[in-house]
């Protein structure tokens, strides 16, 4: 591989600002979250026409995404000619991209794109047996205009895909390799001729605006000092310290209809949960009030991203996020540009900040001394282990009674090596709770509960959501809190591989990842108090 070659690998191997994007229409279908909640309302008509083959008699939805669902918001039959009109007189569509479906939630459908104007009129034509190939529109140029954009992005695409394949064949080749990398630089530029006149040509529409946050930023050659042992290493090192700082260059977020398309959420996804994984939490922090600070005018947008920022962050295991979710609950609290949050919002709001002030990754566990099933008292400080596992739950919860037998599992495969298990049950109903111990056979472990009811276990740990799983060191300190039981194997083997070298290691399945890699799983899998 020449040195000239980085530019090709970046496009070939790190391209971070498409995000495996096959073709704009792809990118299209996967809609941002809630984004029902800040479309913008207007007052105004649609109409819209479709006829299409295959389609007789069946029933027409017009729905437009909230989330990941598409939510109805007409209906009407096609007639025996695969003929239908949607129409209304007194409602605007907000800016933003719609389905046609034919019999609700099922393929095949139609897309397309509103800007929002005050009237809104267009004519669709298509044949169910090849959607693609065959749709056409008409009375609205944004619509047409995009399928013909669609059209000429796919044909560059493929022809990418065969140069790629040439350069895996052909890449010890140096010649070859030249020859591929002008094609693929020429491709490149025609692609961006073919977005810079859509944005010339629709300004102003949705259109462009999504063509535009689509482009990739302008990328000036890196320069790598002569003499370097690895300057491609180098140079692709510099391509990614330039996408972090870039990559949401193109995005408009002055104008709100951004929030009600997919490629926002499909960028703050690949950003926050990819390329800023592995960054610190200041550098976390920072990168979001940068970006909050370019949307704050635009109060649907700010608020679009904020929540969303929220709502992943606030429910993330991964060590370090807990920093950055408090952040995120100190922008929440700022009522001056906050104010959409509704009673429950404000509660769970609470909640979350009692959560990150109370045991905080790096404090010492608050000390519990409890009693077991036997009448005896056990207190968690005094419990000698390399490791233990402080773990809240009740028999009672489905999601409890779920994640228990897999922690025993993982209990009983560490056990030898130092792990222990402090099984806390914060409730009342000491007969089923006993029950449940002994016929599950989790006597092994530490079981105790408050029995004098005077250790105010909820206001030391604030349990609004059990399970809860925690994990100490040797001297108590919470290396890791809210941790979901999928990943706990992999998180006693990092604090096992913290801990000093006279102590007894643990080393990780080959297959286990470490804490970088623990992902955020769906807040489903805790059961709310």
């Amino acid at each position: 591989m020449t040195n000239n070659l980085p530019a090709i690998v970046a496009k070939f191997v790190v391209i971070l600002f498409r995000n495996q994007r096959r073709t704009m229409r792809k990118t299209v279908l996967i809609l941002a979250v809630l984004m029902g909640l800040f479309a913008t309302p207007l007052c105004a008509a649609y109409r819209i026409e479709a006829t299409v083959v295959g389609a007789e008699r069946v029933m027409a939805y017009l729905a437009r995404y909230e989330g990941v669902t598409p939510v109805n918001i007409d209906s009407a039959r096609f007639n025996e000619k695969g003929v239908v009109v949607l129409v209304n007189a007194k409602m605007i569509l907000p800016g933003g991209l719609y389905l046609l479906q034919f019999n609700a939630g099922s393929q095949p459908y139609i897309e397309f794109l509103v800007s929002g104007d005050a009237k809104f009129d267009l004519n669709i034509f298509a044949n169910t047996l090849n959607i693609e190939k065959t749709l056409k529109y008409s009375k609205s140029d944004e619509n047409e205009g995009s399928r013909k954009y669609i059209e000429g992005q796919q044909r560059i695409s493929r022809k990418m895909q065969i140069l790629q394949q040439r350069f895996q064949q052909l890449q010890n080749n140096p010649d070859s390799v030249s020859s591929i990398q002008k094609q693929y630089i020429d491709l490149m530029q025609e692609q961006k001729s073919q977005s810079e006149a859509i944005i010339a040509e629709y300004k102003g529409s949705f259109l462009a605006t999504l063509v535009r946050a689509a482009m990739e930023p302008e990328v000036s050659q890196f320069d790598v000092p002569e003499g370097s042992s690895n300057p491609d290493s180098i140079r692709q090192c510099m391509f990614m310290a330039y996408a972090e700082k870039h990559f949401f260059d193109n995005f408009d977020l002055a104008d709100p209809r951004i929030i009600n398309a997919p490629i926002l959420d499909n960028r703050l996804m690949v950003f926050f949960q990819q390329v800023m994984l592995r960054e610190s939490a200041d550098n976390i922090d920072a990168a979001i009030d940068e970006l909050l600070a370019r949307a704050e005018k635009t109060e649907p947008v700010y608020r679009y991203i904020l929540t969303w920022l929220y709502e992943r962050y606030t429910d993330s295991p991964i060590e370090g996020h807990h920093v950055v979710g408090m952040h995120l609950c100190e922008l929440m609290s700022d009522s001056t540009k906050v104010t959409w949050l509704t009673d429950r919002d404000k509660t769970r709001l609470k909640q979350n900040i009692r959560k990150y002030k109370l045991n905080p990754i790096g404090s010492v566990a608050t000390d519990l001394t409890l009693q077991t099933i036997d009448g005896e008292f056990k207190t968690l400080h005094k419990v000698n282990a390399p490791v233990t596992v402080l773990y809240f739950f009740n028999p009672g919860c489905g999601n409890c009674r779920t994640t228990t037998p897999v922690l025993h599992k993982v209990y009983e495969k560490y056990k030898d090596q130092g792990v222990e298990v402090f099984a806390v049950y914060p409730d009342k109903d000491v007969a089923a709770w006993r029950k449940y111990v002994e016929e599950s056979g989790y006597t092994d472990w530490t079981n105790v509960w408050d029995a004098e009811g005077t250790s105010d276990i909820y206001e030391k740990y604030s349990l609004h959501a059990i399970p809860q799983i925690y994990v100490l060191d040797e001297n108590k300190v919470v290396k890791y809190k809210d941790v979901y039981v999928d990943d706990l194997e992999r998180v006693i083997a990092v604090v096992f591989s913290q801990l000093p070298k006279s102590e007894v290691q643990v080393q990780p399945a080959p297959q286990l990842q470490l804490q970088e890699d623990v992902k955020a799983k769906s807040k489903s899998k805790k059961s709310k108090k």
